[in-house]
């Protein structure tokens, strides 16, 4: 009986979820709290959702867009994953992270890791702020010295349309994807524009906005 009722609970809080996630509109995100931090609810998908901090959280040396070796990797997995109890620990779930290159430079793709904690790639910022497609289509931008204004360019080095405005934070924040070759780390500048050629570890701190996929 305890189980049965735990079943229900378990598929009523998903529905809330769910109906929560659906209605909410376009331009207003839905957020929630969740151990020491405010997250943004990017997609909910069966009984988890993907989240990912309302801004940046830490700033990081760059990591070198080798997402399985980078720093930034065994800190999320290891110092910030301990700042949530146990009991928060249980409901984020270890996923399969898929590591792919970086399309508009033909870098390859690097091997594949399963982390509890990660950073968007270019896919994914693209699909969940906006769902444009402009990455996958090479829809290239860049900064017009005469007008400062983002415009079209065949070799441009960013994306930025109508969704500059819901990836924007008070820093710009790291991607996993590498950038313009594998030292460089793909990154979504302070006024959301995203850059896809990436920067160096030299060029110092970032901004890290940690993803997880949370169970319900």
């Amino acid at each position: 009986m305890k189980r049965i009722i735990k079943a229900i609970f378990c598929v009523c809080a998903l529905m809330l979820v769910v109906f929560a996630f659906i209605m909410v509109p376009k331009d207003e995100a839905q957020k929630l709290e969740f151990g020491p931090f405010t997250w943004i609810v990017l997609d909910v998908q069966d009984d988890k959702m993907l989240i990912i901090t309302e801004d940046v959280v830490e700033l990081r040396f760059g990591h070198s867009g080798v997402w399985e070796k980078s720093g930034v990797r065994s800190y999320l997995n290891g110092a910030f994953l301990q700042t949530f109890t146990s009991e928060e620990r249980e409901r984020i779930a270890e996923t399969p992270i898929e590591n792919r290159g970086n399309l508009w430079y033909g870098v390859p793709g690097e091997r594949n890791t399963v982390d509890m904690v990660f950073l968007l790639s270019l896919e994914e910022v693209d699909r969940y702020f906006g769902n444009s497609g402009d990455y996958l289509n090479k829809n290239r931008m860049h900064m017009d010295s005469a007008t400062g204004k983002m415009e079209p360019s065949s070799d441009g080095l960013a994306i930025s349309n109508a969704y500059d405005g819901d990836r924007s934070a008070e820093r710009s924040w790291s991607l996993r994807s590498p950038g313009g070759n594998s030292d460089l780390a793909a990154f979504v500048a302070f006024d959301g524009t995203v850059n896809v050629a990436g920067f160096a570890t030299g060029m110092g701190n970032v901004g890290v906005r940690p993803a997880l996929w949370l169970y319900l």
